[in-house]
C-alpha cells in the first residue's frame, strides 16, 4: 500500500499507525508469535533504533513468513531466524535492513523473495532466507525486432526511455508494467498494450495476474485451473486476455486473492470468480437448506465467470437496502469490501481472526478451518473511522494503514 503524492510532495511527520489482524507466526510484526493478533498496533521503534520522522515514502508488504517495510530509501525485513524449520516463541526475531540509492516507490512480496521498485525505475529483489540483494534487469530483454518505418514510431527506437512504473507479486508470478504500456512477467516481455490504453492497476494472486485499464476493462492471465481467470474455462492463458464477462461494464477496482478474483463496477456492483473453498467469494459453501445438519450438501466451489455478489443478508427478514461497493481487498482465502458510505463487509477464512471477528462459525464451517461464507458487516475496533485507513489483505492477515 503506497502513499500517493502530488508534485509538491510534503513530508509525513512520522510513520502512519498500522493495525493488523491475523497470523504472526514468523514475527512479521515484532510481537509474540504464540497467538493470532487482533487489532494490534505496529511498534515502529522495534524496527530501527533511529526514530522515523519527515517521511517522503512509505510502503508495506506482508507474506505468511515475513513483512517488508519501506521507509524512503530503506527497507526493513522482519521475520524469525529461518535456519531451522521450527516455529516457537524462543526463535529470535530478526530485522534485516537494506539501503538503496533512490526513494522506494513500491514493495511487493511472496514467501520466497521481495521485489523493490525505486522511483527512478530500478528494480531489486531480496531473497528470503539468504537475504541476498540483487538488481533485476528485465527491460530490453527479449524485445521482438521491429521493421523500421518512416511513418510510425518504432518501439525499439524509444525503449531507452522505458521505465518500470508498477509491480505486483504473487506466489509463483511477478509482474511489472512500464510507462510504454509494456507488461513483463519478470524478467520477460509478455505483452504490449496500444499507446492509447492506459494501465490503471495491476495485482497478482498465487498463480494469476490481473490488469485494470483506465477505460474500465479487465485482463487476466496465468494459471486458471480454479476458474480465477474468469474466461469461462478451466485453462491457462500465457498473455493478458480480456474478461468478456465484464464487457459493457466499467470496472473501477480489482483485486486478486490466492485463487480468486474480484471487480467493482462504476455502478457499485461487486463481481467475484474463482475458488470458493472457504467462502471467500461470498457464496454459500454448503446448502443451508439441506435437511442434514451433520453433513450438509456442498454447493458449487469453482466459478469460472464473473458472478454478481449480494452483500445483503439473505437470511434476514428486514428489507434489503441498496449497497454500493467502492473498494475490494482479497487475501489468500478472505475478502473485505468497503462501501461508499464507509461500511466494511467481510467473508472467507477466519482461522487466524483475519476477518476481525473473534468468534468461530457454525454450522456452515469446517471444524479445523473456520470460515464465513457470506458477506457480513464488520464494525472494526479502530481508533478512527475506517474511512481514515487504507486496507491491505495479505496471505492470512489484514492491515489497516492510517491515511496521512
Amino acid at each position: 500500500m503506497t502513499f500517493e503524492f502530488t508534485k509538491t510532495r510534503e513530508m509525513i511527520p512520522e510513520l502512519p499507525d498500522v493495525y493488523f489482524l491475523g497470523q504472526n507466526h514468523f514475527g512479521q510484526f515484532k510481537k509474540s508469535i504464540k497467538d493470532e493478533k487482533f487489532y494490534e498496533k505496529i511498534d515502529w521503534s522495534q524496527f530501527s533504533e533511529n526514530p522515523f520522522s519527515n517521511i517522503l515514502n512509505f510502503d508495506i508488504a506482508v507474506t505468511v513468513n515475513y513483512s517488508a517495510i519501506a521507509v524512503d530509501s530503506k527497507l526493513f525485513i522482519s521475520t524469525i531466524d529461518l535456519k531451522e524449520n521450527v516455529i516457537s516463541d524462543e526463535k529470535p526475531l530478526l530485522t534485516k535492513t537494506f539501503s538503496f540509492d533512490s526513494l522506494i516507490s513500491k514493495v511487493s512480496a511472496n514467501t520466497s523473495y521481495c521485489l523493490i521498485l525505486l522511483e527512478n525505475g530500478d528494480l531489486f529483489q531480496i531473497m528470503i532466507g539468504t537475504f541476498e540483494k540483487r538488481q533485476i534487469s528485465c527491460l530490453n530483454v527479449e524485445v521482438t525486432p521491429e521493421k523500421k518505418s518512416i511513418f510510425v514510431e518504432n518501439r525499439n527506437s524509444v525503449r531507452n526511455l522505458e521505465k518500470i512504473v508498477d509491480i505486483a507479486c504473487g506466489e509463483t508470478v511477478c509482474v511489472a508494467v512500464t510507462n510504454l504500456n509494456a507488461v513483463y512477467n519478470i524478467p520477460n516481455l509478455t505483452f504490449n498494450f496500444p499507446k492509447h490504453t492506459k494501465i490503471r492497476k495491476i495485482c497478482c494472486g498465487n498463480e494469476h495476474s490481473m490488469i485494470l485499464t483506465a477505460n474500465g476493462d479487465v485482463f487476466t492471465w496465468g494459471t486458471g485451473l480454479r476458474g480465477q481467470l474468469g474466461h469461462g474455462e478451466i485453462q491457462n492463458e500465457e498473455v493478458p486476455k480480456l474478461v468478456e464477462g465484464l464487457a459493457g461494464l466499467k470496472v473501477v477496482d480489482i483485486s486478486a486473492g490466492g485463487w480468486s478474483s474480484a471487480a467493482i463496477t462504476s455502478f457499485g456492483d461487486l463481481y467475484m470468480w474463482g475458488w470458493n473453498s472457504h467462502g471467500q467469494l461470498g457464496f454459500r459453501v454448503f446448502d443451508v437448506s439441506s435437511p442434514s445438519t451433520q453433513n450438509p450438501s456442498k454447493n458449487q466451489t469453482v466459478y469460472t465467470i464473473p458472478t454478481l455478489v449480494s452483500l445483503d443478508d439473505e437470511e434476514s427478514d428486514e428489507p434489503s437496502l441498496e449497497i454500493s461497493c467502492k473498494k475490494v481487498f482479497c487475501g489468500s482465502k478472505h475478502t473485505l469490501v468497503l462501501t461508499e458510505d464507509g461500511k466494511l463487509f467481510v467473508t472467507g477464512s477466519n482461522v487466524y481472526k483475519q476477518l476481525g471477528l473473534e468468534e468461530n462459525f457454525k454450522p456452515n464451517s469446517l471444524k479445523k478451518d473456520q470460515f464465513l461464507d457470506n458477506f457480513t458487516e464488520l464494525q472494526p475496533k479502530l481508533p478512527k473511522n475506517v474511512k481514515n485507513y487504507k486496507i491491505s489483505c495479505a496471505y492470512s492477515c489484514t492491515l489497516f494503514i492510517e491515511n496521512k
